[in-house]
């Protein structure tokens, strides 16, 4: 079993990137905090990555993560019912790890709907199946987490990557309408000198929000 993979950057994309360890190309499928931590890298840079190997029998799908604590919250959503690696990607896609350990450990339904994929019933679940395992991953104090401070969206003009934003939201199963409505109402709120992934992950709140 793949756990971790060290190598040079081949190719980037918005929900997989090619890392070439040893001349061979390993396909990783990752989230999109794990796009915005390597979107400095270019191809040719060393990265490393944590991994989550998943086989079946059509074949072994590799999920790439750039911290211990996203890939440990992603293989705590697939034990929940129902769960699967897309819709556990959409949510660290929209929810930091210790945010959403917090929100399972507090029975947060809210903050979990906010991730793409998750309505209030698998939020409901999720907080059932998982309350007690987030809490053990947060440690000691975890019974009585505080409900995390929100960051603030600055104003700002139309955002100049919007158009790579609607393709990163199509690329994650959204429809290009649906798309194009949150991007376009994310880029009033996100600074035009801000990187592309913020208001990405600002028109993943909105279209978010809007469910």
């Amino acid at each position: 079993m793949i756990r971790k993979l060290r190598g040079v950057l081949d190719t980037l994309g918005w929900t997989d990137a090619v890392v070439d360890a040893g001349g061979v190309g390993y396909q990783v499928f990752i989230p999109l905090s794990t796009r915005q931590a390597l979107g400095a890298a270019r191809p040719g840079s060393p990265v490393a990555l944590w991994v989550h190997t998943r086989v079946r029998e059509d074949g072994i799908t590799l999920f790439g993560f750039a911290t211990e604590a996203e890939l440990r919250a992603f293989e705590l959503l697939l034990q929940a019912s129902g769960v699967g690696p897309r819709t556990a990607l959409s949510a660290l896609s929209t929810l930091e790890p210790d945010r959403l350990l917090e929100a399972l450990a507090r029975g947060d339904v809210e903050v979990l709907q906010r991730a793409p994929g998750i309505g209030r019933r698998t939020a409901e679940r999720l907080c059932v199946e998982l309350r007690q395992k987030a809490r053990d991953l947060l440690g000691p104090g975890s019974d009585e987490v505080p409900e995390p401070a929100g960051t603030a969206l600055g104003d700002g003009a139309r955002h100049p990557g919007w158009r790579d934003a609607v393709e990163a939201l199509v690329a994650l199963g959204y429809s290009r309408q649906e798309a194009g409505r949150a991007v376009r109402a994310a880029s009033r709120r996100v600074g035009a000198e801000e990187p592309l992934e913020e208001l990405v992950k600002a028109s993943l709140a909105v279209v978010a929000g809007g469910r």
